[in-house]
């Protein structure tokens, strides 16, 4: 599993959300109209500095992490506009509870934790 980090425009939230639909990804997180800075300088949604970006970040298949990727690098190349897009690709090392992505294979249970996976309350030997 890897998370997906995306960072762009807020005008183009839409289209963004539109593609990760088509590519199967339906749970995601999204943090809209924040400051920040990219290729046309700092965005904080005044005069001085207009504008502001989105960021979404969604829980990605490590076997479809390719297919993501091209379909998002498509849409930079449609537009000059669409450039300051940026997708991060990180590991994801421990996770709690399941988000069932369609498709994928994943378990479709919820909140039920792998023994090993590092989750629920520290045994003795682990210390609290």
């Amino acid at each position: 599993m890897k998370l997906l980090h995306l960072t762009f425009q807020v005008q183009y939230t839409e289209p963004v959300e539109e593609i990760l639909g088509e590519q199967g990804l339906e749970a995601w997180a999204r943090t809209g109209r924040i400051a920040g800075r990219d290729g046309d300088g700092r965005h904080e949604g005044s005069q001085a500095f207009p504008g502001s970006l989105t960021v979404i970040q969604a829980q990605v298949p490590d076997g479809r992490v390719d297919q993501v990727l091209t379909a998002l690098e498509e849409f930079r190349r449609e537009k000059r506009a669409h450039h300051h897009l940026e997708a991060l690709v990180l590991p994801v090392e421990r996770k709690i509870g399941m988000t069932p992505l369609e498709g994928s294979g994943e378990s479709s249970e919820r909140d039920e934790l792998d023994p090993g996976s590092g989750g629920g309350e520290p045994t003795p030997e682990e210390g609290s």
